[in-house]
C-alpha cells in the first residue's frame, strides 16, 4: 500500500471511529434520569425522551432531529411504525451502534415517542 493509501486508511477509520462515539454518547453505561433543565431560576424538568435524545441521539441525528453524520428523524412517523423504529434503536443499523446495552427498555420507548411527537 502506498503512503499516500495509508494515510487516507487512517483518516477514513478516525472519522468512522468518531462518528460511532458520537452518535454512542462517548459514555460506557446507562443514560441517567431526568435532570433538571439547566439555565433559568425554576427550570422546568427535562422529559426522559427529551434528555435521552440529548444525550444519546443529538451527535448524530442534529440537535433538532434535521439530520447531521446521521439521516434526519423529522417525520420518522411517517417512514417506520414505532416496533420498527424501536428495533432499529435497539439493535442498530448501518453505523449506528445498538442501545440495548446503554439504555432501558423505557428509555427506549421514550425516545421513539420523543422523536415522533417532538421533532417537526
Amino acid at each position: 500500500m502506498s503512503r499516500q493509501g495509508f494515510a487516507l486508511l487512517l483518516v477514513t477509520v478516525a472519522i468512522s471511529c468518531a462518528a460511532l462515539w458520537a452518535c454512542g454518547g462517548g459514555g460506557g453505561g446507562r443514560a441517567s434520569s431526568a435532570t433538571p433543565t439547566a439555565g433559568t431560576k425554576g427550570a422546568s424538568r427535562e422529559t426522559a425522551g427529551a434528555r435521552v435524545f440529548r444525550t444519546q441521539c443529538a451527535g448524530c441525528h442534529g440537535t433538532r432531529g434535521q439530520g447531521n453524520l446521521a439521516p434526519s428523524l423529522i417525520g420518522i412517523e411517517n417512514r417506520l411504525s414505532v416496533a420498527d423504529q424501536t428495533a432499529v434503536v435497539q439493535n442498530g443499523r448501518g453505523l449506528m451502534p445498538a442501545f440495548t446495552t446503554k439504555l432501558t427498555a423505557a428509555e427506549i420507548a421514550a425516545v421513539v415517542d420523543y422523536t415522533r411527537t417532538q421533532l417537526h
